[in-house]
């Protein structure tokens, strides 16, 4: 048998209690319960969840707040929102921050434990490879090159990491110029 993932549910309803965690034991062992996202996330953070169930129907603002800050500290860990009915707002708002997945429960089709491996393993698979801006004007003169230079030897510099600039004017194209 394959171990457990850990998790952490967050939530003050009674909806997110004995039902959800048994619907979750077979694949996940609750490490942790919080009734406030607000002060839940140093816990989170000792605990190193795979993954973090937020409650949003009744503290929408902090669980939106925590679910952002896990997104960037914590881009390990998977983060789902939980709520008794779909609302298009706060699915949007959800893909907005970068969680995994959206999950109505209660809920008759008993889809958690599968939407809960999906997301995992896509992640497990996809990986953060890099991050792509684009810099660019309708028309040239407009310094968008000395921009596009100067932001690359920027990034470069806060992240000591590997920066590709492309000069997509094939024809062109002056970055060269630039970086000399």
């Amino acid at each position: 048998m394959a171990e457990k993932i850990k998790s952490v549910i967050i939530g003050k309803t009674e909806m997110l209690g004995d039902a959800f965690q048994s619907e979750l034991a077979p694949i996940a062992e609750v490490v942790g319960r919080f009734d406030d996202p607000s002060t839940a996330y140093t816990a989170i953070k000792n605990l190193r969840p795979e993954v973090t169930f937020i409650d949003v129907d009744n503290e929408r603002a902090a669980g939106f707040a925590l679910a952002r800050h896990l997104k960037n500290t914590l881009p390990a860990t998977a983060v789902f929102f939980v709520s008794r009915e779909k609302d298009p707002d706060v699915i949007l708002e959800g893909l907005r921050i970068g969680v995994a997945d959206f999950l109505v429960f209660p809920c008759d089709d008993g889809n958690i434990r599968k939407t809960v491996r999906d997301a995992l393993g896509k992640a497990e698979a996809g990986g953060h490879s890099g991050e792509i801006t684009a810099v660019f004007s309708m028309k040239g003169g407009q310094g968008v090159t000395s921009i596009a230079t100067n932001l690359a030897d920027h990034i470069h510099a806060l992240t000591n990491d590997k920066v590709i600039l492309v000069d997509m004017n094939l024809y062109m194209g002056d970055v060269s110029v630039f970086l000399e």
